[in-house]
Parts: structure tokens; sequence; C-alpha cells
């Protein structure tokens, strides 16, 4: 639904898009999959990425 609402429409930039769909894919997989280890060095490389998720999200909801 985030692609149909806000990627397809502009919103939010398929870049933005691919983030947010890696993100949950890696929560999905730690909640649900064996043997899923997610260290330090994981979440620094993906902490740039989700914090100007966030950043778009928060200009989203106060426009």
């Amino acid at each position: 639904m985030l692609g149909l609402h806000f990627v397809k429409t502009g919103k939010i930039s398929t870049d933005l898009g691919k983030v947010f769909t890696d993100l949950f894919d890696k929560r999905h997989a730690s909640d649900y999959d064996d043997y899923i280890t997610v260290g330090r060095e994981d979440v620094e490389d993906l902490l740039p990425s989700a914090t100007e998720f966030i950043e778009r999200i928060k200009i989203l909801i106060s426009a």
C-alpha cells in the first residue's frame, strides 16, 4: 500500500520505497525465520536510510 499511495503518487521516492521494503523484510525475517542474527554493524548500515525515510514521513504528516 505504501507503493500504491505514496511511491506511485510521487510523495515518496522509489529509493525510499525500497528502503521501507528492505527494513520491513528484515524485520519480518527476524521475527519469523530461524537463526537470524542482526548485529550492530547491520543496524548501523541501515540507520541513515531509515532516518531519511522517517524524516520524509514527518514532512508528509505535517503537510
